[in-house]
């Protein structure tokens, strides 16, 4: 089970697949639509990464902003606020990496 991550000159492309239920979700973001949209390099990035921790990770944001960053075949580093459900607490900044899978391409 892996969500496949593809970042180019102007969208970002995440495409999840959960191979016990053989189904496959596929979502595009446009730079347009973003908040912040940074691609520093010509050439697209490409990276896989295991969907049952990016799942637990992404529930854990109660966050209005969510920074990711990625490169290919490198680990994904996720920076939010993490707020307190009573709203007296200051936001604690949370920073988690994940390991991509690195597979042959072809």
């Amino acid at each position: 089970e892996g969500t496949l991550f593809v970042l180019s000159k102007n969208r970002l492309e995440i495409d999840a697949e959960d191979r016990g239920e053989e189904r496959k979700k596929e979502t595009v973001y446009y730079s347009s639509t973003l908040k912040e949209f940074v691609m520093k390099k010509d050439d697209p990035i490409i990276a896989e990464y295991p969907t049952d921790f990016l799942v637990k990770m992404v529930r854990t944001m109660k966050s209005d902003y969510v920074r990711i960053a990625l490169d290919t075949d490198y680990p994904m580093q996720m920076d939010f606020d993490l707020k307190s459900s009573s709203g007296w607490l200051e936001p604690i900044s949370v920073r988690y990496l994940l390991a991509p899978r690195i597979r042959e391409r072809e």
